[in-house]
């Protein structure tokens, strides 16, 4: 998830984690590429930002305006539920068909998807079925 959507996973996660034990345990190369890949997120949640509100018709937001905890310390959530949050945000997101790189129209024509789904549904029906029966 954090290489098909940088920004979205740095909201979620990158921002919370401990930068000082991580850069501790990995090498000095894997913190340059960190830090390359970190920079490219927030530049990429920049212009989604800035796209989105041109979109709804309002300013752009600067830096300032976010208020969230760098540290994580004062946030109440888990790492777990943080992962759980951006796992359903990105199923929701590929779900109401707007997950970038996705080719919907290829996946709605593959007629061996939907003999899959109907293949599936049989057993899940007939499971049911013999479940009943105790």
């Amino acid at each position: 998830m954090q290489r098909r959507e940088p920004w979205l996973y740095h909201e979620f996660i990158g921002r919370y984690e401990d930068k000082s034990a991580a850069s501790a345990q990995e090498p000095y190369s894997e913190r340059l590429l960190r830090r390359d890949r970190e920079e490219a997120a927030a530049q990429a949640m920049q212009m989604q930002q800035h796209q989105q509100a041109q979109r709804e018709g309002t300013g752009a937001r600067s830096p300032d305006d976010d208020v969230a905890p760098v540290d994580g310390a004062a946030d109440p959530l888990s790492l777990e539920e943080r992962q759980q949050m951006l796992v359903e945000v990105m199923q929701q997101r590929f779900l109401a068909g707007s997950d970038p790189g996705v080719d919907y129209a290829a996946i709605d024509a593959d007629a061996e998807l939907d003999e899959h789904w109907q293949a599936e549904k049989a057993q899940d029906a007939e499971d049911a079925y013999f479940d009943g029966e105790d």
